[in-house]
């Protein structure tokens, strides 16, 4: 088992990792006789790959999900090993004992359209155990996930049979709103770089940091209605999460 975890880790190929085992028999005191020995590509493929659902196995078995956990997901189009785009899907749980987010999977999925990134999802969902669990969605405000008819997370919520907590990704909200103060300021940008942030990236170690302002919240006006509003909306998610009854109430109106 050791052998193969290195080789995973080193990421070294079969045809390698045979040459490497048949290099430590001959070296042997006294050599060994490979022709004792299974050593070829496809048994390192096969001992390898029986390892890996071995490891799996037992990760999953020692898995414990948090009690009150939300689902990540978010699709990429990546290069396979021989050069080819394919869609492939990163599905992970976070919550109590997993603040830093424990992945479930990274699925090879046909396209990026709603349906198919809610059946991915609910499949490493139902191979981990833990649907019982999940009380809320995390996810990019894209309209393949937000879509009201053909979203991910309308699909999501239908395999899964239960209302959840949707929580949009705030780094993709807040993205909206920079954007819209940014194109009254500046005005519409007519590509994904913007000029003007391209320079700011690069001279921004140049730039004397201690001279710029920093938007305090703290010390704003209205600090005690942010502070007030921030602990009204706290506590309202945390009842939510809890009470099943009152989160599918609420997300049935909304």
């Amino acid at each position: 088992p050791a052998l193969k975890e290195l080789a995973d880790r080193l990421r070294i190929s079969n045809n390698e990792i045979v040459s490497v085992v048949a290099a430590v028999l001959r070296s042997a005191n006294p050599p060994g006789d490979l022709s004792e020995f299974r050593i070829s590509r496809e048994t390192a493929r096969r001992a390898r790959a029986s390892h890996r659902r071995q490891v799996a196995a037992a990760q999953r078995e020692a898995f414990t999900p948090p009690p009150h956990a939300v689902v990540h997901w978010d699709g990429k189009l990546v290069k396979n090993v021989v050069g080819e785009e394919e869609h492939r899907q990163a599905i992970f749980i976070s919550g109590r004992g997993h603040e830093e987010g424990k992945m479930l999977a990274v699925l090879p999925v046909k396209d990026g359209t709603g349906l198919t990134q809610a059946r991915a999802t609910a499949r490493a969902i139902e191979d981990w155990s833990c649907a019982s669990n999940v009380k809320a969605l995390c996810f990019d405000t894209t309209s393949s996930n937000t879509g009201r008819v053909q979203g991910a997370v309308v699909h999501l919520q239908a395999l899964l049979e239960k209302q959840l907590l949707r929580l949009g990704c705030r780094h993709h909200v807040m993205e909206l709103v920079v954007r819209a103060a940014a194109s009254n300021i500046f005005g519409k940008t007519s590509a994904p770089t913007d000029p003007l942030f391209q320079t700011l990236k690069k001279r921004w170690s140049q730039l004397d940091h201690s001279q710029y302002l920093r938007l305090d919240i703290a010390n704003l006006p209205e600090s005690d209605w942010l502070s007030h509003l921030r602990h009204r909306t706290v506590s309202y998610l945390l009842t939510v999460c809890v009470d099943t009854t009152s989160r599918s109430a609420c997300l049935a109106t909304s």
